[in-house]
């Protein structure tokens, strides 16, 4: 394995900016789909908070079984506290509708509700959940929202 050391100084410098962004934030609740970038961002917030960082990861009717047992898998091997969110994600208003922009309303109901989440448990969405819930790539290209992050 490639240690962070051996970057590009480039890369090592937005690696410790990641990491101080943590930890100031001091905890944090990361949307973890088991993908690359989910992956890489809860196991850095992990290694900086300990159990002050927590992954949830939600099944619904759109999301594959394999990807929550993998993100139950790397969790528990990790030593990561992960929570599944079932998300009935066919009740989101305009998603069973099927139109092109349906990614950006299932993102922003399930990043809210996984903020409310957070918020429950006293720990900050990560700035990657909160990013996803204002964009959301459609076949159209990109639709943002008029709110901003929090």
């Amino acid at each position: 394995m490639t240690s962070i050391n051996s970057f590009p100084e480039p890369l090592r410098q937005k690696y410790d900016m990641l990491q101080s962004i943590l930890q100031q934030l001091g905890s944090v609740a990361v949307a973890f789909s088991s993908g690359v970038d989910s992956t890489f961002l809860v196991k850095v917030a992990h290694d900086v908070l300990g159990d002050k960082a927590v992954a949830f990861t939600a099944a619904s009717d759109f999301v594959p079984q394999r990807d929550v047992d993998d993100a139950k898998a790397f969790c528990a091997k990790e030593g990561i506290e992960h929570q599944t969110v079932p998300f009935p994600i066919l009740t989101v208003p305009h998603v069973e509708e099927n139109p092109e922009d349906r990614c950006y309303f299932c993102k922003h109901a399930l990043f809210a509700h996984m903020k409310e989440l957070a918020a429950e448990r006293g720990s900050r969405p990560s700035s990657t959940a909160q990013t996803s819930t204002m964009t959301a790539t459609t076949a159209r290209g990109t639709r943002r929202s008029k709110s901003s992050p929090s």
